[in-house]
């Protein structure tokens, strides 16, 4: 019931956010401007470049993301001998709210609000006995975010754009439902620096941050390292690509200071993403994302969208 009045909740905001960006009724003529407002939208979901004075960005979101791990049984007796396998499955769906809005002094501020539903399935068999099949569902509202950015340069010759920006992750969400994790239930603060370029018709971007969390009931995160490298492409009058790699190092959870083994991952994606104008102020975006290692999601699939606003 609890998904099911998000969905209603995710549709009815969507469609208010559409009819809002539209200035009266039926569609209007691409101008000239489209494909940089269009490229520019791009630029600003990744981070990669602020909103300016006054301006406001309301966007509304559906991501999912689907992970199955499978892993042999060997006999206690004979280790070369296989008796069984197991299989976990994780499934999200995120359906995040967020807000941006352009502050004096180059800087803008975001505010994210993720609403979750997860699925967890583990599988086990051992040949002889009945599969063991565990299943729990769980959804609620996870961790808001708020991120403050500045550009500390802007572009001129062959320096790039530069941005600075502080995160904190707070550990205002359900941390569990269901026994389900819907969120991490930590305060962490994350700290990056993010550089673009552009070379007409293309815009690159070069993203790292550093994440440390707070120890909280004896259990301590590790920290993370995130590399983001991303291309931007202004495709048509109204429409832009995305090619974007991601990659974040996390190091061992430590629980009581003694390390978790098994705990230390490292994680990649592989992302292609289309933004495009569907109304003057109002633009759709949808991306998919492949993952590269094992600790990776296997696939995930977003789709948003925001709608621009001017004080």
């Amino acid at each position: 019931m609890i998904l099911l009045r998000f969905l209603i909740f995710y549709i009815f905001f969507a469609l208010f956010i559409h009819n809002a960006g539209a200035k009266g009724a039926g569609s209007f003529e691409i101008d000239e401007e489209a494909a940089v407002r269009a490229l520019e939208h791009s630029l600003v979901q990744s981070g990669s470049l602020l909103l300016g004075k006054g301006k406001f960005d309301f966007q509304v979101g559906l991501g999912f993301s689907h992970t199955t791990n499978n892993a042999l049984l060997f006999s206690s007796i004979d280790s070369n001998r296989i008796v069984g396998q197991t299989k976990n499955t994780f499934t999200s769906i995120d359906m995040p709210l967020r807000v941006r809005a352009g502050l004096p002094y180059n800087t803008q501020i975001d505010v994210a609000i993720p609403l979750r539903y997860v699925s967890q399935q583990f599988i086990q068999t051992n040949g002889r006995n009945l599969p063991v099949d565990n299943s729990q569902h769980g959804s609620g509202i996870g961790d808001v975010s708020i991120t403050l950015s500045k550009t500390l340069s802007r572009e001129e010759g062959n320096k790039p754009d530069m941005i600075g920006f502080l995160s904190w992750d707070t550990s205002s969400g359900k941390r569990s439902d269901n026994g389900v994790s819907i969120s991490e239930g930590f305060n962490e603060f994350n700290l990056g620096l993010t550089l673009t370029k552009s070379q007409d018709p293309l815009v690159f971007s070069g993203s790292f941050a550093a994440q440390r969390s707070i120890e909280k009931d004896h259990i301590k995160p590790g920290d993370q390292y995130r590399l983001s490298l991303a291309t931007f492409l202004a495709a048509s009058p109204s429409t832009s690509l995305k090619f974007s790699f991601d990659q974040i190092f996390l190091a061992k959870t430590k629980i009581n200071n003694k390390e978790v083994i098994g705990s230390k991952r490292t994680i990649a994606l592989l992302n292609i993403g289309i933004s495009s104008v569907v109304r003057r102020n109002t633009f759709l975006s949808l991306s998919a994302g492949a993952g590269l290692t094992n600790d990776s999601p296997d696939y995930t699939v977003n789709l948003s969208l925001s709608t621009r606003f001017d004080r």
